[in-house]
């Protein structure tokens, strides 16, 4: 069985995720980063010289996605950063 992890397209600039590929596992088969920006609606508007793109292992930070609040890519470093609910003391 193949199994293919998300891409996480963000801003260039301001490190914002513009859109998360959903991963697949079964018959599938990769696509390449053109395609997935012809594809997907939310990806046209970008030029593509100002998004960037980060390629995931399958189910590769799975629960951070799940628990996070919110997330983004930092531009400088090009790694995703995660925000969790913060406890109340």
């Amino acid at each position: 069985m193949d199994k293919i992890g998300s891409r996480v397209f963000w801003d260039k600039v301001s490190g914002k995720v513009v859109f998360v590929t959903p991963e697949s596992a079964g018959d599938v088969a990769e696509t390449s980063i053109e395609d997935d920006v012809a594809f997907y609606p939310q990806l046209c508007d970008y030029d593509n010289d100002k998004i960037g793109v980060i390629q995931l292992e399958y189910q590769q930070y799975k629960q951070e996605f799940e628990q996070a609040v919110s997330y983004w890519v930092n531009p400088t470093t090009q790694t995703i950063e995660f925000k969790h609910h913060e406890e109340d003391i």
